[in-house]
């Protein structure tokens, strides 16, 4: 799974990151805290081939909504896993990417 999303490098390059995966999540249950790290590849290919990123994004994760997604309850449901949610998450509630497409 990733999403596709055109972000451009904050160097002011022109160079962009198209491709995102999920690298890092960190979830404390207990506090209701964790972090979600997105790597930001040029392509999928690029990913493939082992290339590095070109960006690496952290979102912290809301208390307010922690639940919803990391609690037992939300990960205990078929088909659920700590990277699917993590990316419903972000599609969510990081504003970058609210119009991205999830790939599988």
């Amino acid at each position: 799974m990733a999403l596709l999303k055109t972000i451009y490098a904050p160097d002011n390059t022109g160079c962009a990151a198209a491709y995102w995966k999920i690298c890092d999540i960190t979830v404390d249950p207990l506090a209701k805290h964790g972090d979600i790290e997105l790597m930001g590849y040029v392509s999928s290919q690029a990913f493939s081939d082992g290339k590095n990123p070109l960006m690496i994004k952290t979102y912290e994760i809301r208390d307010d909504v922690f639940d919803s997604y990391f609690s037992e309850t939300a990960m205990n449901v078929e088909g659920v896993n700590i990277y699917s949610q993590g990316y419903s998450y972000i599609i969510a509630y990081s504003g970058d990417f609210s119009d991205a497409t999830e790939v599988a």
